[in-house]
């Protein structure tokens, strides 16, 4: 299955690679392609397999098919990353940020429970 998502990729689109310990996938831009690579930037993938060239241990990254549920979940991680460098950066009070936090940790959690209908969000 991945090898058919992974044989339309072209220079240009948004394809998401796995991370370590844990975190959110992490979005990149396909810059070139050739027969046996998918390269992004600095980082390059096998193009059969998807797997992060030169990734050796606990460093390895793979690229992951860009579903609309990993799509949430990564700008979920956006949205959390930039309200805890903001709570940095006020003078608005400690429990506001926790508050935001747990709210979006909640909104994460309920989200994604086996059954329950994912609902398209409107930007505008």
């Amino acid at each position: 299955m991945a090898k058919n998502w992974m044989e339309s990729i072209k220079v240009g689109d948004v394809v998401y690679r796995s991370t370590n310990y844990g975190r959110a996938a992490a979005k990149e831009v396909v810059t070139k392609i050739t027969s046996t690579q998918i390269v992004c930037g600095l980082i390059r993938f096998k193009r059969d397999t998807g797997r992060m060239i030169g990734a050796s241990g606990y460093d390895v990254s793979h690229l992951i098919e860009a579903t609309p549920g990993l799509k949430k979940q990564v700008r979920a991680s956006e949205v959390k990353s930039t309200v805890l460098q903001l709570s940095r950066q006020s003078d608005v009070g400690t429990d506001l940020w926790i508050s935001i936090g747990e709210t979006i940790d909640r909104w994460m959690s309920e989200r994604d429970q086996p059954g329950k209908p994912e609902k398209e969000e409107s930007h505008g």
